[in-house]
């Protein structure tokens, strides 16, 4: 008798289980097939992104040149130049923060002191971490080295992970292009 129970338990399961692969199957192809065709756009809007931030912290008129990363890291590093004379570094870095991945985008003059930084993306908390990307970035400008939270730079009340995520960003930005570009100053 338990085999004519198991077939329709087995027809039954089938019946469920093949429209839901079908289902997952499609939309599956469906997501792959979008990202496909607007990888690349998304691609140039970071680019454009990027550059808006890096003419935003320099200026008008600049070129700016990718730099090889000898550290080993994950940044990108820029060589920042107007008429041909260089007039900084802006270093691209990734980090975690309190809602997700924070991209950050520091700008160093010739002697390695910031003169800006722009949060090129993040998913911090509305109101609380993602103060960030206002006023707050200001009290880095000018500063030089490894900074230290409470210290060096301040804390946002109420969002310490977010405040905590930059200063590693701008820490790990200023370790890899120190050890990038070295005495090549």
């Amino acid at each position: 008798m338990s085999e004519r129970k198991s077939i329709p338990t087995i027809l039954y399961v089938l019946k469920i289980t093949l429209p839901l692969l079908v289902i997952c199957s499609v939309t599956a192809a469906a997501v792959s097939l979008v990202y496909a065709f607007t990888y690349k756009k998304a691609e140039q809007n970071m680019n454009v992104l990027e550059q808006s931030a890096i003419s935003g912290i320099f200026g008008k008129n600049i070129e700016c040149t990718g730099e090889s990363n000898l550290s080993g890291g994950n940044s990108v590093i820029y060589r920042i130049s107007r008429s041909g004379e260089s007039v900084g570094y802006s270093v691209k870095t990734t980090v975690a923060g309190f809602g997700g991945d924070m991209e950050i985008l520091v700008g160093y003059g010739n002697d390695l002191a910031i003169i800006g930084i722009s949060v090129l993306s993040h998913s911090e908390t509305p109101g609380l971490g993602d103060r960030i990307d206002g006023e707050y970035k200001n009290q880095y400008i000018g500063k030089k080295g490894e900074l230290a939270l409470g210290t060096d730079i301040d804390a946002i009340v109420g969002s310490t992970i977010s405040s905590s995520a930059l200063i590693s960003a701008v820490n790990t930005a200023t370790a890899e292009l120190t050890a990038t570009i070295g005495g090549t100053k």
